[in-house]
């Protein structure tokens, strides 16, 4: 009789690959919940998972031991002229780590990505005052999408 032969481990990585992302979602659910000052957004908590979380790229920066001292999320898209963008989502630093220049390099390191991609310009919105100064302290300016008739913020890329 022929003995049983297993499945190939690919199955268990991938298993493995999808829990440690579920894991590494949840840890960044309860730093957002933690961190995110919602009592000047307009946006409840689950808005915020939504919008940035979910299919967004993140940048984070850890300190040493291993816990999220700040993270930005991020995506590419394309702009009806068929012109490569990048699109900021949240951009959050832990309490006790703001003004150590955490955001700073994150923000760099996005906008490398976004020229490295081809992009033309990076666009953000801003739901607190604190977000709004970070913006315009890197360059950015306030511009008018006629699409969704509301205001953005926007930095052309050279």
């Amino acid at each position: 009789m022929k003995e049983f032969e297993s499945f190939p481990t690919l199955g268990k990585k991938q298993e493995e690959t999808e829990r440690d992302e579920e894991e590494l979602y949840q840890e960044r659910a309860a730093f957002l919940k933690e961190n995110y000052p919602l009592e000047e957004s307009d946006h409840d908590v689950e808005d915020l998972l939504n919008d940035s979380l979910d299919g967004k790229e993140v940048m984070e920066k850890r300190d040493g031991s291993g816990d999220i001292e700040g993270f930005l999320t991020y995506a590419m898209e394309e702009d009806p002229e068929k012109t490569p963008y990048c699109s900021m989502g949240i951009a959050l630093t832990r309490e006790e780590s703001r003004g150590e220049g955490v955001m700073d390099e994150l923000f760099e390191d996005v906008k490398n990505v976004a020229e490295e991609k081809g992009c033309e310009y990076i666009v953000a919105t801003a739901d607190t005052l604190g977000g709004e100064e970070f913006l315009l302290s890197r360059g950015f300016f306030v511009d008018f999408d006629k699409v969704t008739d509301r205001n953005y913020f926007r930095l052309d890329l050279e």
